[in-house]
């Protein structure tokens, strides 16, 4: 099974981590939403040899627990596969200065949880997270929309940028509204450009036969969005 582009660069990320100062791999959280997704990789590290642990929606309790303390107490495990939202919630990660994102969220606020799990009491370090995204796609689709809201909502953005109000809103929401109509229509590419949303709304291809060359190119290229905290 050849491994997909995200994936690629995932493995590639996680090696050029490297190790501290005493020769100790640094460790790194990775998440994303789906867990067929979490599922899939959690076997691509199994293959590949990296030390991990998997926790996915739905799993026992003491499997967190067995699986949090092998992470935080085993230098050579370096990856926490995380199924993010109520599988993370509540988890203090704060071993690991790096958050890998699968693909971004459809909420701003579900990407904040999911980097506050290293981001908490504890941590001595800055965290970085990397979000990746395949170009040409839903997922870029779905950035360009939430950089527009920004500029239409600056003060909401910020709240939720700093871990406001705003942030516990949105958790509480997820799951229970779904997308407006107007969302869909622009991740689908069914908004038409005109002089006035020329800027905000890029249109994005959807030509079928560039897929699979973009997506080589996204293994190579730097198709992610780092964020210091």
């Amino acid at each position: 099974m050849v491994p997909s582009a995200k994936i690629r660069r995932l493995l590639s990320d996680l090696e050029a981590l490297g190790e501290d100062e005493h020769g100790v791999p640094l460790k790194a959280v990775v998440f994303s939403q789906h867990r067929a997704a979490v599922k899939h990789l959690d076997w691509v590290l199994s293959h590949a040899g990296v030390p991990h642990v998997t926790i996915c929606k739905g799993d026992q309790q003491t499997s967190l627990e067995t699986a949090v303390a092998t992470w935080t107490g085993r230098p050579s495990c370096r990856v926490f596969l995380l199924h993010a939202g109520a599988a993370a919630a509540g988890l203090t990660l704060v071993a690991a200065q790096t958050v890998f994102l699968l693909e971004p969220f459809d909420k701003p606020g579900q990407e904040l949880q999911a980097l506050n799990r290293c981001h908490r009491i504890g941590q001595v370090k800055p965290v970085r997270c990397v979000i990746y995204y395949a170009q040409r796609t839903v997922e870029e689709r779905l950035i360009a929309f939430r950089e527009l809201e920004q500029r239409r909502q600056p003060d909401l953005s910020a709240e939720l940028a700093h871990g406001g109000e705003a942030e516990a809103i949105s958790l509480l929401a997820e799951g229970a509204a779904l997308p407006s109509r107007a969302k869909l229509r622009f991740l689908f590419g069914m908004v038409k450009r005109d002089a006035g949303d020329a800027d905000d709304a890029a249109d994005v291809g959807d030509d079928d036969d560039e897929a699979e060359a973009e997506e080589e190119q996204n293994s190579d290229d730097a198709n992610d969005e780092g964020e210091d905290e």
